[in-house]
């Protein structure tokens, strides 16, 4: 940690009695420097060539000490730092002579409210004026003017004695400095509770204000004690302040104090107003006399989201303005955790189809699936719930309906849902079945599935903490109604159920609302998105049935993954919905997960060389159906092949340049691979374009020409297929040499009669098995 320009480090810390030193000021983490050992002169007239001893101190600490950053600047008549003495045990690392970022092997000492950090000896060269300022380390470990202290390797923002950076704190031969501004802090007030809040942005920060309780103040606006606070500047600025529109002389003030009350069983809320008209980060900074063990919680509310954030460890909000002058509103809150809030929505529009659902409240001891679920559905509704042995299992109209259990709702008709219940405060737990588990969301309101924990063998983790330790895959999965498809689900809804894949046995879930009503800080640094910069990409493959029925999986490169799979990177796709439709998926059986082999995320390593995606696509729908990819986030010069196995054939020589792949859907699935070239030794590369099938014309209105190069020779079939995947004519079928070969479809079946307008689709069929692509048709009559 870091605080001035000294070189000479002492051993031994000169301890003296600090009786009155932490009365100064009552500013909390406050740093000073004073010049004799009861504290109570920082000024003094000292001689020429005089050594005189100056205690670097830190006034009301909010917690332990064990280190502190900051820089000590004296200016005015010429001097010697004869020593420099620090405490027991305590080292500077800073190495530069302008600062100190000392740490101890130990907290320091405190008496009487101080701590001394460091005892110097100045010496004056000449006759005249030496100022002590303190202000950011050289290096600062957090941004801002202000000096920082630690303890138990939490940093915290600390204060100075005169209430700016730019004032002294401490005078030699010169006029006093005033160290009893309030700064925003309690100016000579003894409080129970305070918290300093200071704004700061790139280029401006404003002075501290403070929340307090204090048995002086009430829960009004108090004349002596609670202090206004003027309009901001007219120009790049940043301000905070509580604001109270009804009090006099209001709405902003820098200093909020209300009654004493029981910080550890209720809490209260202060008004915290923001403006600022500067461009980029804001960062609030907060200071309380107290820390997170002290069992006092700390939390903001942020207005324009209605999300809470705990405030400990880091004690910084951080967010953005777009260079506008802008007001943003907040709540700190300070005690016990938020009250529940209500529940919200009061309810769900159900339609008709398939739906996953939960329960958002704990109804009562006698609730069944049909009094709950079924009996509010005007028609025929059917529940199912899920079993990673059995599958979905049709549940009775009395059976017993659980919190924390998903559900698969079919109802022939829409409705709109509600229940009666309870919320349950006290948190829902739900085991865990290594694989998959439908899971209904027991929060009565939306909150991020980061706010989910994970338990086992008795530790409670946090959800991303959890998917880093390979117990759970990172994604949590929704069900799309309207498309038939899953998606990963953003946050929580009350009302919604979900997929949620466990990777151990001995797992289970937990869901408490006070998790939920914290933003978790950890999103901000989720790494289950790309980062380009590190070379990560990834691209979507997408499937269109015959039926109009869509499908998305994902591949691509990720720095930190692997070959193998990767809970935080690779997404498995959940068993098929009850509403079936067509499936898409990469198909990994080695990865030998419980959940299956079907995964519809599949990140490769960035330093693996050759690498390939197992595709398998399968449809109720048979018939013609495409492939589509968007090449754009691929890196310059990467490309990929598109292989089909069941014919040992490169069917797309380049995807850079085909974007598409048509193909036939049946009764059996189809697999092909995406795959780097370099994997492709011992295939033909002119294979593809061999069997090429063109059409002229095309539309065509009744007849068609169809021309098809061979390679070499053999029996050759034109097959002509419906857009339900009917086969409806047979051209040719008879033995062609190498070459070119045109064969005429008139518009007819295989009995002579004619087909209506509408799509077609040829194949190429060369000794019984299929070559080439598919071939579109169409037939406008």
């Amino acid at each position: 940690m870091r605080c001035a320009r000294f070189l000479v480090l002492g051993l031994i810390l000169a301890m003296t009695p600090l009786t009155a030193m932490g009365g100064l000021d009552y500013k909390t983490d406050s740093f000073g420097l004073y010049f004799d050992d009861t504290g109570n002169a920082n000024c003094a007239p000292v001689g020429m060539f005089v050594p005189t001893n100056v205690y670097l101190l830190l006034m009301n600490p909010a917690g332990p000490t064990n280190g502190f950053e900051c820089t000590l600047t004296p200016t005015g008549v010429p001097y010697f730092i004869l020593s420099t003495n620090l405490g027991p045990n305590a080292l500077d690392v800073d190495g530069s002579a302008n600062g100190f970022a000392v740490g101890a092997a130990s907290n320091y000492p405190q008496v009487g409210g101080a701590i001394v950090l460091a005892t110097l000896q100045v010496m004056l060269q000449g006759d005249g004026a030496l100022e002590f300022r303190i202000s950011q380390a050289t290096a600062p470990s957090m941004t801002g003017d202000l000096p920082i202290v630690t303890g138990d390797g939490v940093l915290r923002r600390g204060q100075v004695a005169s209430c700016d950076v730019g004032v002294p704190v401490a005078v030699m031969n010169g006029n006093c400095p005033d160290v009893s501004g309030d700064c925003g802090e309690t100016g000579g007030i003894p409080v129970d509770m305070s918290v300093a809040v200071t704004a700061s942005a790139t280029g401006a920060q404003d002075y501290a204000i403070t929340a307090a309780t204090t048995g002086a103040a009430t829960n009004g606006y108090d004349a002596g004690i609670d202090i206004p606070k003027p309009t901001p500047p007219p120009g790049n600025y940043v301000s905070a302040s509580f604001e109270h529109a009804d009090w006099p002389l209001g709405p902003r003030f820098g200093r909020d104090y209300r009654a004493s009350y029981d910080v550890i069983y209720s809490n209260d809320t202060w008004p915290l107003l923001v403006e600022t008209d500067l461009d980029g980060e804001v960062t609030l900074t907060f200071a309380p006399n107290f820390n997170a063990a002290s069992g006092i919680k700390l939390h903001l509310k942020d207005l324009q989201t209605g999300q809470y954030h705990n405030l400990f460890p880091d004690l910084t909000y951080v967010f953005s303005n777009d260079g506008l002058p802008n007001t943003y509103r907040f709540a700190l809150l300070v005690g016990a955790a938020p009250a529940p809030p209500a529940l919200s929505p009061a309810s769900r529009a159900i339609p008709a189809g398939w739906s996953m659902i939960g329960l958002p409240l704990t109804p009562t001891a006698d609730a069944t699936v049909g009094s709950v679920i079924l009996d509010p559905a005007p028609g025929y509704a059917y529940a199912y719930d899920y079993s990673r042995t059995s599958g979905y299992r049709n549940l009775a109209a009395g059976a017993e309906v659980v919190p924390g259990t998903g559900y698969w709702l079919a109802s022939d008709t829409d409705f709109n849902w509600t229940m009666t219940g309870e919320r349950d405060i006290d948190g829902v737990i739900v085991p865990l079945a290594n694989g998959w588990n439908l899971v209904g969301n027991a929060i009565w309101f939306p909150g991020p599935f980061e706010s989910l924990r994970v338990k086992q063998d008795g530790a409670t983790y946090e959800w991303l903490t959890a998917a880093q330790m390979g117990l759970v895959s990172l994604d949590v999965q929704s069900f799309d109604p309207a498309t038939g498809a899953y998606a990963d689900a953003l946050a929580l809804q009350p009302w919604h159920g979900y997929w949620i894949h466990a990777l151990q046995d001995g797992l289970s879930l937990e869901f408490y609302y006070g998790n939920f009503v914290e933003m978790p800080k950890r999103l901000t640094a989720r790494k289950n998105v790309p980062d380009p910069g590190d070379g990560s990409w990834r691209a979507d493959l997408s499937l269109r049935d015959s039926a109009g029925a869509e499908r998305t999986i994902t591949f691509g490169r990720q720095a930190g993954a692997t070959s193998g799979f990767d809970a935080v990177y690779d997404r498995p796709l959940p068993p098929q919905s009850p509403a079936g439709g067509p499936r898409l998926m990469f198909h990994r059986p080695d990865w030998r997960l419980q959940g299956g082999s079907a995964i519809s995320r599949d990140l490769a390593g960035l330093d693996e060389g050759t690498v390939s995606w197992p595709v398998v696509v399968t449809s109720p729908n048979p018939g013609a159906a495409m492939l589509t990819w968007d090449p754009s986030a691929w890196p310059a010069g990467t490309d990929f092949q598109l292989y089909l196995p069941s014919e040992n054939r490169v069917v797309v020589m380049s995807m850079r340049k085909t974007t598409e792949y048509a193909l036939m859907l049946g009764a059996r699935a189809v697999q092909l691979i995406v795959r780097t070239p370099d994997l492709t030794s011992g295939v033909d590369r002119t294979d593809g374009a061999t069997y090429a099938v063109r059409a002229a014309p095309n539309p065509f209105n009744p007849r068609t020409t169809i021309a098809f190069d061979l390679s070499k020779a053999g029996f050759a079939e034109l097959r002509i297929y419906s857009v339900r995947g009917e086969l409806v004519a047979v051209l040719g079928g008879r033995a062609c040499e190498a070459g070119r070969h045109e064969e005429a479809w008139l518009g007819t079946d295989r009995l002579g009669r004619a087909v209506p307008s509408g799509s077609y689709f040829a194949r190429l069929h060369v000794d019984g098995q299929p070559r080439g692509g598919v071939t579109k048709l169409s037939l406008v009559r």
